[in-house]
């Protein structure tokens, strides 16, 4: 859900959030995106609670105007641009994904310029290419880090997934895959079809769980 600030920075979601644990996060271009409170990560952020009818006050924002960027272009190596690749800009030192990007259809991605200065890598994934992650580069104020990618094809996991009671198909489960020999998280988030099948994004030659 998103809301936006209105000319003396106020901003209310309204009642229209269901009970329960919340992240929040503040971000425009020229200053450096924040999550609550005071966090540069999602992982790092504090959790809000907001119960049934009622406003959760107090969640502020300070912003810094010390700001970059990371721009680039995406292509297939030997071939041409890459269109609809998702970008992931991560802190270098912890791996936590603070921003995002998607490649137009000429391949090229931009943050905008909200990243705190500071040591990022920039990973890219997507269908039927194997993902890569380049980095760390350096960040910063008022300038945008350029960070080009040339993309091998990839192979993909498919499967389906069943009940073990009747061997009923199961809609709606998300798919993780790891690294076999390190347990690292690779890509995820990939969500069974109603008929239980699922299909991952482009994976580089290895062996995974």
């Amino acid at each position: 859900m998103a809301a936006t600030t209105g000319a003396l920075g106020n901003y209310t979601t309204g009642l229209r959030l269901a009970p329960g644990f919340y992240k929040a996060q503040v971000s425009t271009n020229g200053y450096a995106q924040q999550f609550y409170n005071g966090a540069s990560s999602f992982n790092a952020a504090t959790s809000i609670q907001v119960t049934a009818g009622s406003d959760h006050g107090g969640v502020n924002f300070t912003l810094s105007n010390q700001a970059g960027g990371i721009k680039g272009t995406v292509t297939l190596a030997g071939g041409g641009a890459l269109g609809g690749i998702q970008i992931d800009i991560l802190e270098a030192a912890t791996n936590n994904s603070v921003a995002g990007a998607m490649t137009a259809s000429d391949g090229t991605y931009a943050t905008g310029r909200l990243l705190p200065p500071g040591s990022y890598k920039v990973r890219a994934r997507g269908p039927n290419v194997a993902q890569q992650t380049l980095g760390p580069f350096t960040v910063v104020d008022g300038a945008d880090t350029t960070v080009d990618f040339a993309l091998s094809v990839g192979g993909t996991i498919t499967g389906t997934v069943r009940r073990a009671l009747d061997s009923q198909p199961l809609g709606g489960v998300a798919i993780d895959v790891f690294d076999a020999a390190t347990n690292a998280f690779i890509d995820g988030s990939f969500i069974t079809f109603s008929d239980g099948t699922y299909t991952t994004n482009g994976l580089a030659t290895g062996t995974y769980k």
